[in-house]
């Protein structure tokens, strides 16, 4: 899924001729209908990296808002 950075905006939104109607696209492709925001990714990585998850090895986890499994 999409994360709201400075890079996505630049890059995929800003560029465009129509930049609120390719917004619009990237929300209509995603299942959970959003664009994620950095904290959402962060705080997942800040849990991996924490004590509490001591015990998870080698796990991919997807933090996409459903579309790898949407899509």
């Amino acid at each position: 899924g999409y994360v709201d950075t400075d890079m996505i905006r630049r890059d995929h939104i800003d560029k465009k001729d129509d930049p609120e109607a390719a917004e619009q696209r990237m929300i209509d492709y995603a299942p959970l209908k959003r664009i994620a925001t950095p904290a959402e990714i962060s705080q997942s990585v800040l849990y991996l990296a924490s004590f509490d998850a001591r015990f998870i090895t080698g796990a991919a986890l997807a933090i996409d808002g459903g579309s790898t499994a949407g899509h």
